[in-house]
This record gives C-alpha cells, structure tokens and sequence, in this order.
C-alpha cells in the first residue's frame, strides 16, 4: 500500500454523531452477525456518518463498511486499505476518528477492499494466526455488490453454510466476489482454527463469516 497523504482536518467527515451510543449500538450488531454466521443484519440508522470517499470514483465507502471499522479499530490497531478504499480521505479519517495505523496486508489486523479487488492473493497476504496464537488472525471487511440470506439474488454466488452458531445450515447469496476467492475461502477451513474472518458490507447491512464457519459454493 503506498502512502498516502493525509486530508486537511477541516475536510474530514464527521463520526458516530452520539460516538459511545453509535459503538455500542453499532458492536452489538457486529456481535450478533459474528455469532449468526451468514445471517444478514442492518445497522441502526442515524449514525451521523459521513464516510470516506475513494480514490477512484471519490464515491462514500458503504455506510456499513464505515461503521463496522469505527467501532473495531482504536490506536492500538493496523489497517490495511486495498486499491479503491486506500484513498487519503479514508486513511486520514480512520486515523482521526479511530487512531489506528495504516499498515502492509500481513502486519494488519484488519483489511477494508471492494469485492472487485478481493483477490486469493489478497486473502493469502493476511494474517491466518499460528497454531499458537489462532486469534492473531485479520478480518477482512469487503464491500459486496449485494447480498441476500434467502438466496434470491441473481449473478450472485451461493454459499450453504455450516460450523458453529447454524443451527442446520444457513445460505447466503453474494454479488460481485468471483468465484476463485471463494475457493480461496474454502480451502482455508484446512487451516482451523486459523484463517481469515470475513465481514461482509453492503448498504446498511452486514455479515459475517468466521474462520470456522464452513462453506458450499454453488453458483
């Protein structure tokens, strides 16, 4: 990830406009997608978020996105931006409003990219843990095109899920990760308890996918 520099402060978008209500509201969210792996959850609205722009497009990162990495990240955090999101804005805004770092893929705790640029190689670059220490595994948090927990998406891949947290199993369509990355997924659950956990974003809505959450892939 190349430098970036950072935006005038006057230029920032503002944060949680209530910050410890907006976290609480907005971890509690995180917490119940986490522990309903595949399951599709909106956030509480009226947040007050002015997220980011890119670098590309100057387009808003997804509200979700914005939120979910306010809440996760503090001073003591690494981030890594991927190609679009890795825009001075962004990085100034994080750094503002969370204290986290920008770091390189493996020296990341967690990584924000576009389905588009969620590469294998990406996935690969991050932190899977150690058999000593699983939990210093990244999150990697990707802005989807759409996604629906009924299935009922077209051009979307299907995942049939199962592991912890699903009772029988849980399906999930996702547009706009190709179908190499989620072979990429798939074959990290060799690794568990290491591995990669996944936050997906679009619009107000997230979920999750951790590390010991098992796939299908039909598309």
């Amino acid at each position: 990830m190349s430098p970036q520099h950072p935006s005038p402060l006057t230029t920032l978008g503002a944060g949680f406009a209530e910050p410890v209500h907006g976290t609480q509201q907005v971890f509690r969210t995180l917490l119940d997608a986490t522990s309903r792996p595949g399951k599709v959850w909106a956030l509480p609205d009226h947040l007050g978020l002015q997220a980011p722009t890119s670098r590309v497009d100057s387009q808003p990162w997804q509200p979700a996105t914005a939120a979910a990495l306010l809440t996760l990240l503090d001073a003591e955090c690494r981030v890594h931006l991927v190609g679009e999101l890795a825009s001075a804005d962004a990085a100034s805004w994080l750094r503002f409003h969370t204290g986290a770092h920008l770091a390189l893929a493996g020296q990341a705790q967690f990584c924000a990219v576009r389905a588009i640029e969620a590469t294998p190689e990406l996935l690969a670059s991050l932190s899977a843990g150690s058999e000593e220490a699983p939990q210093d595994s990244a999150t990697l948090v990707i802005e989807v095109a759409a996604m629906d927990s009924t299935h009922a998406l077209e051009d979307a891949a299907l995942l049939h899920l199962s592991g912890p947290g699903i009772q029988r199993r849980q399906g999930l369509a996702v547009r706009g990760l190709s179908p190499a990355f989620w072979h990429a997924r798939q074959q990290q659950q060799a690794l568990y308890p290491q591995g990669v956990d996944l936050l997906l974003c679009c619009g107000q809505r997230v979920a999750a996918l951790p590390r010991s959450t098992l796939l299908d892939l039909e598309f």
